[in-house]
């Protein structure tokens, strides 16, 4: 199910206004969609920061606006954060109709311990967390389950080796590593030429 938001016209048009907006706890927003005008809106940051950081890019949000009471489903296509507080500074939505095609990042969940990690000598290591995919806007997956059962060392998983899906394409060049496993032993760094002529050298 869809999270809801309530937008409301944007009240600052000057730098200094949207700096006091966002000390007020207030987030400027835009909503885009191809063929129209961007819409700017102002929305309480606490709440979507919270839906962000919990769900991603990947999942429906219902927006209404006001004062016309216009429903309109949309997802998060972009995010820009203070990069100090990492609050939220700017997020532009894309509104997304029934026919439309729809290209965002998807969460992984990865599933299975491989043989290796189960003993200690090896342990995984997820080279990303997410996966760009385009599919239509009733397709949309909350999340691309990623098996690592049968990870090898030497092997790692690439993108290649995930199965096609009929309702989502995957983005992401084939040779693209999402998994692979790292030994915990660190191997004993060689002794130097001169370290060996002075072990060997007589007292």
């Amino acid at each position: 199910m869809a999270s809801h938001f309530t937008l409301t016209p944007i009240k600052a048009n000057t730098k200094g206004a949207v700096k006091q907006l966002r000390r007020e706890g207030f987030v400027p927003v835009s909503v885009q969609h191809k063929g129209m005008p961007t819409a700017h809106y102002q929305l309480e940051s606490k709440a979507l920061d919270e839906f962000i950081r919990r769900h991603g890019s990947s999942s429906y949000i219902d927006l209404m606006t006001v004062p016309d009471n216009v429903h309109q489903r949309a997802i998060v296509s972009s995010i820009q954060r203070d990069p100090i507080s990492q609050k939220l500074v700017q997020v532009t939505f894309q509104q997304v109709r029934s026919d439309d095609r729809v290209k965002t990042h998807v969460s992984l969940r990865f599933l299975g311990d491989p043989e290796e990690a189960k003993h200690g000598g090896y342990i995984v290591q997820h080279a990303l967390d997410t996966l760009e995919i385009e599919c239509a806007a009733d397709s949309l997956p909350d999340h691309i389950d990623v098996d690592i059962s049968n990870l090898q060392p030497g092997h790692p998983l690439r993108v290649s080796d995930l199965p096609e899906h009929p309702h989502y394409r995957i983005l992401a060049p084939a040779d693209t590593t999402l998994a692979s496993l790292s030994s915990t032993h660190v191997a004993a760094e060689p002794i130097s030429t001169e370290e060996e002529a002075a072990t060997e050298a007589p007292a």
